[in-house]
């Protein structure tokens, strides 16, 4: 499983809720104009690693579960919906798509946002239907949910307020719905309070960034909107059917799946299809706006609307008396082009990522003569989450990497050749009197013990 910086991060901060040592107002840094996000994610997996006694792998087995939860409520919902074939054919192409699988093998807040996008789909048209006051508050907390495992998912919101004045233009009790409307703006809020006080608190800092991102000249590439448009959709194919898929095919597969869902007609629950669809335009159409790299995880709100949506057509396109024997070599093909993801079945294990982090940590025995601790790495890109995390546990005090407070010894680890005491590094260059004391090497990292003269 990935254990990484970012992981280590998350973990650090999961134990100290599960400790009782801190409750934190915000989540994760976003990769989207580097907004921070609410702390939804951190709550809902704290419990795993309590149950794993710390090691962070419970967290990859929280994430995990609740994906095969999800998987299996996904099933039992489109059966009541759709015919058996289309529910398998849905079924298999989530439990089989390697991107689906790689976001349930590790501890990551995008990774959980497919399950908790679809149901929020889910939940819009079950108050569609029955505008019913409890779907409307359930309503607004999946979206507050799923906003804050991904900034992208804020998209889920616009289709939420298209089907809201639609209803509200057909509805006979509009004060009524207005309530509900009001309902679903109220969950969300509540459940996004802590980062909104969190903003307060910090000179609007979030608001400011999504100011600038929208504001600012949102071309990927370089190139005009159409490019745009034609790049974000062809990255969606590539990161669902395979990788090696050109962006023009990509695009083309694309336009056949939505304009065959548009003329379908004989169709069990047309306004979940409908929903699914327009979910999908107004995701790519928004993605396609803002600039920056097409990474497999943005597209989290739409992965589960697109299977869906490619389940319909395969099952309303295949009318042959063998569609039977059709549809299991369709599934078999799919497989075959998902393999490229299935590495971690046909390769032997590579080494532990948590290992690594625990060994590096635990050569610091015996090392350490004063506290508190700072420690860096290098070069700059490199990240040290997973080796704070694993330090904490180990009982050091070690300082925020962000933190102005003086550190009685700095520890430099180092991946290649570097420069510890000569780094422009800020926490390199503001550590007073610095003298080389010793260095050691553990597993590819050489760590350089830094101390004041």
């Amino acid at each position: 499983m990935t254990f990484l910086g970012d992981q280590g991060r998350d973990a650090l901060i999961v134990k100290n809720i599960i400790t009782f040592h801190h409750f934190p107002a915000v989540g994760p840094p976003s990769s989207v104009g580097q907004l921070y996000l609410g702390p939804f994610y951190y709550y809902l997996i704290s419990p795993f690693i309590l149950i794993s006694n710390f090691d962070p792998v419970g967290l990859g087995l929280g994430v995990a579960s609740i994906w095969i939860i999800g998987i299996i409520a996904a099933y039992i919902f489109v059966k009541k919906i759709a015919n058996n074939k289309t529910t398998v054919i849905f079924s298999a192409l989530i439990i089989f798509s390697a991107e689906l699988i790689k976001l349930g093998r590790f501890s990551w807040n995008p990774n959980l946002l497919p399950i908790f996008g679809f149901f929020t789909i889910i939940t819009l048209h079950k108050w569609i239907l029955a505008k019913k006051r409890r779907y409307a508050l359930i309503l607004g907390a999946l979206l507050s949910f799923s906003v804050q495992l991904h900034y992208l998912a804020l998209l889920l919101g616009l289709v939420i307020l298209i089907y809201g004045l639609i209803e509200l233009s057909k509805s006979e009790d509009k004060k009524e719905f207005l309530i509900q409307l009001g309902l679903i703006g109220f969950m969300f809020i509540f459940f996004l309070s802590p980062l909104i006080f969190f903003d307060i608190r910090h000179d609007y800092l979030n608001l400011k960034g999504f100011i600038s991102l929208l504001t600012k000249d949102t071309n990927a590439g370089g190139g005009s909107y159409l490019a745009n448009l034609f790049i974000t959709i062809g990255y969606l194919i590539k990161n669902t059917i395979n990788p090696n898929v050109p962006i023009w095919l990509g695009a083309t597969i694309f336009t056949f799946i939505i304009t065959s869902v548009y003329k379908l007609k004989k169709i069990k629950d047309k306004l979940f299809i409908n929903i699914n669809l327009l979910t999908l335009i107004v995701f790519i159409l928004g993605f396609s706006l803002l600039d920056g790299s097409r990474f497999p995880h943005y597209f989290g709100t739409i992965y589960l609307s697109f299977y869906f949506l490619l389940a319909i057509v395969i099952t309303n396109l295949v009318k042959s008396k063998y569609k039977n024997i059709i549809f299991s070599i369709i599934i078999l093909f799919f497989v075959i082009l998902q393999t490229y993801g299935y590495q971690f079945i046909f390769e032997k294990p590579g080494f532990s990522k948590i290992n690594y982090a625990r060994t590096v940590a635990e050569s610091f025995s015996g090392k350490v003569t004063k506290e508190p601790i700072q420690i860096v790495a290098l070069p700059y890109t490199e990240t040290d989450g997973h080796f704070r995390y694993f330090l904490n546990l180990e009982g050091y005090k070690v300082l925020d990497h962000d933190s102005y407070q003086k550190a009685s010894e700095l520890y430099v680890l180092c991946r290649e050749e570097c420069l510890p005491t000569d780094d422009p590094h800020w926490q390199i260059a503001t550590f007073e009197n610095k003298l080389l004391q010793s260095s050691w090497k553990t597993n590819d990292v050489t760590i350089f013990k830094i101390v004041h003269k």
